[in-house]
């Protein structure tokens, strides 16, 4: 009402009467009619009174609501600012630094911001819930290496995602960055699926791979597919939405496809065709930093060897025992790479080196290398050509004298002969090669023929455990000790052992069995191969290695039994033999044994037929029961029937496991052992 008031004191009559006589004598001179301004003094004219309620409210909601708001004592007004700057950034931070009461919002750094956020937030729940999917399939396989097979197909995928996005110019936005969780959780789906596939196989034999991809792909296609039409979307947002299932599903699919089974047959099936015990995470760790310590130091010893060796002024005999000692104590640094591992000499006295002699051993393994020379430095080896020509550390070989096996004994009788007066003994495997078991193969007549040549002493040394430490053909050294016995001297021309070299090769070839199957005897109980039997297990289920952990504990001593009574080189049909525990540890125990083991049950048979161990021991598992004629020893645990077999002349031993306890009635066997419903009878 005071503006109503102020407005009515300032137009008077006379105020309105002189503007409007001024307007029309102007207006005529510009081309204006008198009632041009007739709306304007209507105005003037009219009077004025305050808003009701009701029409400020409405005023209130049409023009000011939007711009103006008030609360308590603040008040606070929005307007507009227009700009032609694309980057607004010096704008708003000149407007807020000389404005103390101005707020500048630029929507699209605001939209930026937000965005900018989300991402972060995703990054940060992606970390996350990595980690608990990680988790997750840990506990469903129970396996890091299983774990980390199934995972790689997802970070893959991922990051061939992100690339192919970036080279399309695809951005993250509020819409596919909530999509991408979608793809990520079926990615994680595809893995485990394609992972159960391969266990399956690496358990069973039989591969159900096709079955496992066509559901895959009727998965990946069907995604595809809902959210491909919204390619056609106009909305830039929207049509992302299409963009990222079909790169990323795309990408997983293949990798999974390809990468995962190709990683899975390299780490896992192909060595388990071959025999090799499976890959473990911490093995293959341990080998790279164990072998590669090796390789780096022999490398660099190689190298000295061309370079600053020649140029030492010292005598060359000198400098070469100087080297052997290096050499010495590369090798008892390398063991230590391998934890788990603890060799333990016995007889063994530094006075077995003041004079030389011919040190022959059993061959296994490539640790049998290292571990004798890291006994002493007074001794070279008999070596092949693949390592006396090694570029790695040929030449450092050559310096300290190893003797290469394909060189003519005859023509290196001379080199040798000086070798051995400067004291050093000379170190051979006389079966040639290395051994797929722990079994001596037939010794070669060199290191005799040496021997007497030379007129030195054989030193027989005995190495248990290496065969399971590191098996021929591995690289993953297992955990366990390893023990060096060494054996009385044996006089090169003692006639105990014969007169010609040719005879003594085979009475101490077979000196050395029976002393070796003596000292290792003790040894190699059932506990000895726990590591090993259960390996083959491995990777193929909680429910089964819990079974076969529970029959080991449960028979392992009637086994030992059952193994010490069955001869060492006994034919052995097994009906009933389940998962093949206990014919693993009669294996183990004496290689020479063969075995034939048959098993209704299907799954149980293809389960044992897929045991690594049976590639290297003569196992065979049947598909029928053959006829024992063929046999030395029956082993029947099939528990039905016990009476009605039909038992050969040539079966001497029977072992049986009577579950029902009807006993086995027949005059021609007497027992000779019997606990835990386990039988064992001998031919009278």
């Amino acid at each position: 009402q005071q503006k109503i008031d102020r407005w009515n004191q300032f137009w008077t009559g006379e105020k309105k009467e002189r503007l409007q006589e001024l307007l029309i004598s102007e207006g005529k001179k510009v081309g204006f009619k008198e009632n041009t301004f007739t709306p304007f003094y209507e105005l003037l004219s009219t009077e004025y009174e305050p808003l009701s309620e009701e029409g400020y409210q409405l005023f209130n909601e049409l023009f000011l609501d939007d711009f103006v708001s008030s609360k308590k004592n603040l008040t606070g007004i929005t307007t507009i600012l227009k700009t032609q700057q694309e980057d607004t950034r010096p704008l708003i931070n000149d407007i807020s630094k000389n404005n103390k009461n101005v707020l500048v919002i630029d929507r699209k750094n605001l939209q930026e911001n937000i965005l900018g956020n989300l991402e972060e937030d995703f990054n940060n729940l992606f970390w996350i819930s990595t980690i608990v999917v990680f988790v997750a399939v840990f506990i469903y396989f129970g396996s890091m290496e299983i774990t980390l097979l199934t995972n790689i197909p997802i970070f893959i995928g991922w990051f061939v995602t992100l690339g192919i996005m970036g080279i399309f110019g695809v951005d993250f936005n509020a819409f596919n960055i909530i999509i991408t969780t979608l793809i990520f959780g079926l990615g994680i789906d595809y893995s485990i699926f394609i992972s159960k596939a391969l266990l399956e196989e690496y358990t069973y034999g039989e591969s159900q791979m096709k079955t496992y991809k066509s559901g895959v792909i009727m998965s990946a296609l069907t995604t595809i597919l809902c959210f491909g039409v919204l390619i056609f979307s106009k909305h830039p947002a929207i049509k992302s939405i299409a963009i990222i299932p079909l790169i990323g599903l795309l990408a997983v699919v293949i990798i999974s496809f390809t990468v995962q089974p190709w990683l899975f047959h390299l780490l896992l099936s192909k060595p388990q065709k071959k025999g090799y015990t499976p890959f473990r995470l911490f093995n293959c760790l341990t080998a790279i930093i164990g072998f590669g310590y090796f390789l780096i130091v022999a490398f660099i010893l190689n190298v000295l060897a061309f370079t600053v060796f020649p140029l030492i002024p010292v005598k060359k005999s000198v400098k070469v025992r100087y080297l052997h000692v290096v050499f010495r104590y590369t090798f008892r640094f390398l063991i230590l790479f391998f934890p788990g591992v603890k060799v333990k000499r016995i007889g063994y006295s530094r006075k077995l080196y003041d004079k030389p002699s011919i040190i022959i051993a059993n061959h296994t393994s490539e640790l049998d290398t290292i571990v004798l020379g890291m006994m002493d430095s007074r001794q070279i080896f008999m070596i092949n050509d693949r390592i006396y020509n090694s570029k790695f550390f040929g030449k450092a070989i050559r310096i300290v004298d190893y003797f290469p096996s394909t060189r003519d004994l005859d023509e290196g009788l001379e080199k040798l002969r000086k070798k051995i007066e400067q004291g050093y003994s000379l170190i051979i495997f006389p079966e040639g090669t290395r051994s797929e078991n722990s079994r001596i193969h037939r010794f070669h007549k060199g290191a005799f023929y040496l021997a007497e040549k030379l007129q030195l002493d054989i030193l027989p040394v005995m190495i248990q455990g290496n065969a399971d430490r590191l098996p021929k053909k591995e690289t993953l050294v297992n955990s366990g000790n390893v023990r060096i016995k060494y054996l009385d001297k044996i006089a090169w021309n003692d006639p105990k052992y014969g007169n010609t070299y040719t005879e003594r090769t085979k009475t101490i070839m077979k000196y050395f069995r029976e002393e070796f199957e003596e000292f290792k005897a003790p040894l190699e109980k059932p506990d000895y191969f726990k590591n090993k039997l259960m390996l083959n297990y491995l990777y193929k289920g909680h429910a089964l290695q819990k079974e076969i952990r529970r029959d080991y504990q449960s028979y392992k001593d009637v086994y030992q039994k059952i193994t010490e009574i069955i001869p060492k080189d006994s034919r052995i049909l097994h009906v009933g033999s389940g998962y093949g525990v206990m014919d693993l540890l009669l294996a183990y125990s004496y290689p020479q044994r063969k075995i034939t083991a048959f098993e209704k049950e299907e799954n149980k048979r293809k389960i044992f037929e897929n045991c690594y161990s049976i590639k290297r021991y003569s196992i065979q598992v049947a598909e029928e029961v053959p006829e024992n004629r063929l046999f030395d020893t029956l082993i029947y645990t099939d528990g039905e029937n016990l009476n009605e077999m039909e038992i050969s002349d040539t079966v001497n031993y029977l072992v049986i496991r009577d579950k029902e306890g009807k006993g086995f009635q027949n005059t021609g066997f007497e027992p000779v052992f019997e606990e835990k419903g386990f039988t064992v009878l001998k031919r009278k």
